[in-house]
């Protein structure tokens, strides 16, 4: 579709980011939270990044589509597949109740797709000065503060399962009853945004994406995966996550499968100390 400008697309994304986590910061020392379906945390700066993202390029038109945690509504992912080419992907704060209690690993997730393709995406991490950028450049580390740049460079950690099952801090527990997930690895980040900066400035080896996740919450590190080594893989069926369809997903956009974010000579080794 010739009237999606790529390159203006890409500067969109820089200039939401960077104006939504300035907003954000700004927002955040003595923010109320709210709650949204009883448990969910929900802050006036998480509203306020959603009709920043509503200004996005081309949502006028009829086949582009605006995937939003906070103005989504009732459209499913049947809905946005099967009538759009292209679809941002926004998370205007992931981590809002760390964000709330005035911590650092919160970020801002931003994307854009096409016919469920990852073609460029960013996080930013304010708190940090960081911003995590995929576009068809590759991979970047980028500081807020100076605008310098530096490639994302990822290789193999050097691991065993001992790591997860066998440390004293491990030992002797029900994973199947203390996982919130289906028996999901019980030590998981408070935030997708802290697991996947972890795993992208190689300070972990891994990072679960489990049922209990959303599109938005996968969207920046399969674009990230997709320009590195690293990929996203099922536990069940050992699919690589490198595209969506409405069929990946529940009808409230939470996944159907657990996935894992790692190097693929890592996938086997987290996979057995996890289950």
């Amino acid at each position: 579709m010739s009237q999606v400008d790529i390159k203006l697309c890409e500067d969109a994304m820089t200039k939401f980011m960077l104006e939504a986590g300035a907003l954000a910061l700004e927002k955040q020392d003595g923010i109320e939270t709210m709650y949204k379906g009883g448990t969910d945390a929900l802050t006036e700066a998480d509203l306020a990044i959603s009709k920043m993202a509503q200004k996005l390029p081309y949502l006028e038109l009829d086949s582009v589509a605006l995937v939003d945690e906070e103005s989504i509504g009732g459209k499913t992912p049947v809905d946005i597949f099967g009538s759009s080419e292209y679809q941002w992907v926004v998370d205007p704060i992931d981590g809002t109740a760390g964000y709330a209690m005035g911590r650092f690993l919160w970020g801002i997730f931003i994307a854009l797709y096409k016919n469920g393709q990852p073609l460029m995406a960013g996080m930013c991490m304010p708190a940090i000065g960081q911003l995590l950028l995929c576009t068809e450049g590759g991979a970047a580390h980028v500081n807020i503060a100076t605008g310098e740049s530096e490639p994302v460079r990822l290789k193999k950690h050097q691991m065993t399962s001992q790591i997860f099952v066998e440390s004293d801090r491990f030992k002797g527990r029900d994973w199947e009853a203390e996982s919130a997930v289906e028996g999901v690895w019980a030590n998981s980040p408070e935030s997708s945004a802290q697991g996947t900066y972890s795993v992208f400035t190689g300070q972990s080896a891994g990072m679960t994406y489990t049922k209990n996740h959303s599109f938005w919450d996968v969207a920046v590190a399969m674009a990230l995966a997709k320009h590195t080594d690293f990929e996203m893989k099922s536990f069940t069926t050992g699919e690589v996550l490198d595209h969506v369809t409405f069929e990946h997903f529940q009808n409230n956009w939470k996944l159907k499968d657990n996935w894992l974010l790692s190097h693929p000579e890592n996938y086997k080794v987290i996979k057995e100390a996890i289950f």
